[in-house]
């Protein structure tokens, strides 16, 4: 025979823990959900810069054919533009990030 105290109720952990971090729960699925929507805009913009770099280097990649350049010449090109692209975005990233910290952690 169980003695049962008015207001008081059995509840297992599991169930416990998802009522408990409930919030915290939401708050990161929807840090997930706004971080790849802000990854994906950034590679839709990054297609876009590429896109019109090339566009406006065709007479330039023209050229450079007829001097004999190879196809992975011109592709290495717009690679190291690319790349240098991403480096200089994730550089500044970084340096922002850290410097947008939550007040009061100190960082080593």
């Amino acid at each position: 025979m169980y003695v049962t105290t008015p207001g008081c109720e059995v509840v297992a952990l599991d169930q416990q823990l998802q009522i408990t971090h409930s919030g915290e729960i939401l708050m990161a699925r929807l840090s997930s959900a706004f971080a790849v929507l802000a990854t994906l805009l950034a590679a839709v913009g990054l297609y876009g810069v590429t896109a019109f770099s090339v566009a406006r280097r065709t007479p330039e990649f023209g050229v450079r054919i007829a001097f004999g350049a190879t196809p992975s010449d011109i592709l290495g090109l717009v690679v190291r533009e690319v790349a240098l692209l991403v480096l200089f975005g994730i550089g500044i990233g970084t340096l922002l990030s850290l410097g947008r910290g939550a007040p009061g952690i100190q960082w080593p």
